[in-house]
This record gives structure tokens, C-alpha cells and sequence, in this order.
């Protein structure tokens, strides 16, 4: 089986090209934080973290969710 990245190709099995990783960083979020217009904020902590692929993406969609101006995410980078 063969994958086709931006960076090169990579041969599952013993055979290995340019060495690339194509896994994802992945990110365990815990808790965070809404910060609205009026200054006023909202910590909320997940019963259960959050994997994601890409902070920023789960960050506007939680500031659209909430209709705030920022996010404040306390996350866990994972190996």
C-alpha cells in the first residue's frame, strides 16, 4: 500500500521512503475558556477531553458556537 503526501510517498511494510511521518500532531483538550465582548469569561471543563487534529479549527468552531471573540483552549500535545 502506498500514501501520496505534500512531502513525498511512504510504502507501508519494511520499506520505507524519505522517512516522513505522515501522522498528525493530535491534541487532547481539557478544559477552556470564552472570552466575550464585554470582558466577561466562561471556564468550562470537559467531562470527557477532546481529540483534535487542528486547534485553531476546534477553536473557531467553539468561538461560532458561543458567539464570543476568543478561546482560551488548555490542551495536551500527544505524541
Amino acid at each position: 500500500m502506498e500514501i501520496l503526501t505534500g512531502h513525498g510517498t511512504l510504502i507501508f511494510g519494511n520499506h520505507c521512503h524519505n522517512n516522513i511521518n505522515i501522522m498528525e500532531k493530535k491534541y487532547q483538550i481539557t478544559s477552556y475558556q470564552l472570552v466575550y465582548a464585554s470582558g466577561g469569561r466562561d471556564t468550562v471543563k470537559l467531562f470527557m477531553p477532546v481529540m483534535v487534529d487542528d486547534l485553531e479549527k476546534y477553536r473557531n468552531s467553539i468561538r461560532a458556537t458561543h458567539d464570543c471573540i476568543g478561546v482560551n483552549l488548555t490542551y495536551t500535545e500527544l505524541p
